[in-house]
């Protein structure tokens, strides 16, 4: 029979037990809705000047407002130099205000003022800034493909389910410990590719795969790790700098985060190592900045679709709709066939018209149009000649084969 005092105690005894680890509750500072998809995220930001869209790059250190909406920002301290994809390129550098996601009030941060028209162009939202690690470093970004959930937490607690990754597929939630001795004070993964380090950085606001630096690119061409794709002129892709030739391939070997990366591509991005959302998209994610862990679970799910390859095309998105950027004959035919050209701006794909006709519906028409002839509008470059024609979209491509 137990007494009183017996009781009282094992009732505290099981309200610790329940208690996460580290005493605290933890607090959801924001969350939001996700797409399946491997498209950078855009959130709601609010600053002293009005409501914008940012990008969540946790490529980055700082914060980046474009031109039109930085007329908030307090008097430059100077210039800086800015890597990109590309190339290096000057930037006017500030102290920016707090600016709000939600109710959460977020830090006072280092900031830069670039023209970000070349990644509306590249994506077709409206995207007027850029949102770095160092804004939301005290807190874990929970990214749930799964649930399409986004959350953004503080206190967060380390789950005792998690055991260290051991270099296998991990079935269950795993982690490893992210590296921030490096000069960017970037969190980087380790990991190592037939005995080959590299340090990557989780660059959620890329919808590539795989990219590395320009000496580790071909070093391992050298080593039999990456097979160089010399069966075209490089890819080119909209960047910071301009319109960037990239060169790329694909692995013959190699694992990361238990993901076998034989056939994955790969870019020689010139001078940074980084893991993107196309292959991000294969886990559930919890970023912990604070603790310096990636916890990681596998996704029972198809590789990412290549637009590119169903679509025969590059396109460069505009307010009217979007235009015809580079044809890529060696990928698929789809849009030479259709009498397509480089320079024609497309107004009508499918049901998609205008402003409507952007990187996320265009994905979407592809997943859910494979195989389909779909009606197309554009006008010729040169003449401004309106004419109609017709797609068949090519049978489902992805960008690299199921793992």
């Amino acid at each position: 029979m137990f007494s009183d005092r017996r009781i009282f105690y094992l009732m505290i005894l099981a309200l610790m037990e329940s208690l996460p680890v580290g005493g605290q509750a933890e607090e959801i500072l924001y969350e939001q809705s996700l797409d399946d998809e491997p498209l950078p995220i855009l959130l709601p930001i609010k600053t002293p000047q009005g409501s914008i869209s940012m990008f969540l790059d946790t490529g980055v250190y700082g914060e980046v407002f474009d031109p039109s909406v930085a007329g908030f920002l307090p008097p430059s301290m100077g210039e800086t130099t800015v890597n990109s994809v590309g190339g290096k390129r000057k930037a006017k550098l500030f102290v920016a205000p707090s600016i709000t996601l939600g109710s959460w009030h977020l830090p006072e941060m280092v900031c830069v003022e670039s023209d970000m028209e070349w990644w509306r162009k590249g994506i077709g939202r409206d995207a007027r800034g850029v949102l770095g690690w160092g804004a939301i470093r005290e807190t874990a970004i929970k990214v749930d493909f799964d649930h399409q959930k986004l959350q953004f937490i503080a206190e967060f607690n380390a789950p005792t389910s998690a055991k260290p990754y051991t270099g296998a597929a991990a079935k269950d939630l795993a982690y490893v410990f992210l590296s921030v001795e490096n000069d960017s004070r970037i969190p980087m993964i380790r990991s190592t590719i037939r005995d080959i380090p590299v340090e990557w950085m989780m660059d959620m606001g890329t919808n590539h795969c795989l990219g590395l630096k320009h000496d580790l690119f071909d070093k391992m061409v050298k080593a039999g790790v990456i097979h160089r794709d010399t069966s075209k002129a490089k890819d080119r892709t909209l960047t910071a700098v301009g319109n960037t030739p990239l060169a790329g391939g694909h692995f013959t070997e190699g694992n990361l985060l238990g993901v076998a990366l034989k056939d994955l591509p790969v870019y020689d991005t010139g001078d940074a190592n980084l893991i993107g959302l196309s292959f991000l998209i294969n886990f559930n994610l919890i970023i912990d900045f604070s603790g310096n862990r990636l916890y990681f679970t596998r996704r029972n799910t198809t590789p990412p679709i290549s637009t590119l390859e169903m679509l025969g095309a590059v396109l460069e998105y505009g307010k009217e709709g979007c235009g015809v950027w580079a044809l890529h004959p060696e990928h698929g035919r789809a849009a030479e066939a259709a009498g397509l050209a480089v320079g024609d701006l497309i107004l009508q794909l499918g049901a998609l018209r205008g402003e409507n006709i952007n990187g996320s519906t265009v994905y979407n028409l592809c997943r859910t149009g494979a195989g389909k002839v779909i009606e197309v509008q554009a006008s010729r470059a040169k003449t401004k000649e309106i004419f109609k024609t017709r797609l068949r979209l090519s049978d489902m491509r992805y960008l690299y084969p199921p793992r």
